[in-house]
């Protein structure tokens, strides 16, 4: 025969003056569950860091120098566009004083229309970025 206890040991009682252990607790806390969020936030990819407004904005006074593309990542188109205002800016300035040989004429035929053309596009993705409610970053989230 097995000489051994096997009974739970037995608990002392509390010193004078302390009361009892509490019973443990039986169940698990409640989970905590976040509010739901607006519909246009449901999505694979979720809501980025940038803001719509400010790459807006960016777009609609700043866009013909390319801000705004680098606002939202796309270094590439915002280089390009970036490049593109430089050459246009130093040629209407140098239309200025070309215009006493007659070529400053043919240069303000070209540069003029096209840094019309920078503002528009710039304009036009400012309008863009504002109206779309799934305008997408570079990284492809949603603007915030």
């Amino acid at each position: 025969m097995n000489e051994h206890n096997t009974s739970p040991p037995a608990v002392a009682p509390p010193p004078p003056g302390y009361s009892p252990h509490p019973a443990p607790p039986t169940g698990f806390p409640p989970i905590y569950t976040p509010p739901p969020m607006p519909s246009q936030y449901y999505s694979q990819v979720g809501v980025g860091r940038r803001s719509k407004m400010a790459c807006g904005l960016a777009a609609l006074f700043l866009g013909w120098l390319g801000v705004h593309k680098f606002m939202l990542g796309y270094t590439n188109q915002g280089v390009m566009i970036l490049i593109a205002s430089i050459v246009t800016t130093v040629g209407i300035i140098l239309s200025w004083p070309l215009l006493m040989i007659g070529v400053g004429i043919i240069m303000k035929l070209i540069f003029y229309p096209a840094g019309l053309i920078l503002m528009v596009l710039g304009i036009i993705d400012g309008i863009k970025i504002f109206t779309s409610k799934n305008f997408r970053d570079a990284d492809g989230y949603f603007l915030r």
